[in-house]
């Protein structure tokens, strides 16, 4: 499950997910995603991506999350940030495609204290 936000206060572009992504609902991710991008100048925004719902992905999942995290950094937003997810499997997965990426992102345990920093 995921939800995009936009706060135009705070000038944040919010991507909530948690649980498994099928591919099904990857697909409409994408479209989603695009969509709400195509609205905002997202050198003017911090993207938000709160994964503390997010649980432990299958090995053929890798590489999709590789790919989102591409898109993310190619879409040039002003800065990043970040919630680990509560599962300490899927925290690692995470940490080394970040790492792998050198995607450039400050996380904080929680989506108030990222959007407190903002």
């Amino acid at each position: 499950m995921y939800k995009i936000e936009v706060d135009e206060r705070k000038k944040s572009f919010i991507v909530m997910v948690e649980g498994f992504i099928q591919e099904d609902e990857g697909l409409q991710f994408l479209s989603d995603y695009k969509s709400n991008v195509g609205k905002i100048n997202p050198k003017e925004y911090s993207m938000v991506i709160c994964g503390e719902g997010l649980v432990v992905s299958k090995k053929e999942m890798i590489p999709v999350l590789e790919q989102c995290i591409s898109m993310y950094m190619d879409t040039g937003f002003k800065k990043y940030f970040g919630t680990y997810p509560k599962s300490a499997i899927a925290k690692m997965q995470l940490s080394k495609i970040v790492n792998e990426k050198n995607f450039e992102v400050v996380f904080k345990d929680t989506l108030g204290e990222v959007l407190s920093i903002i």
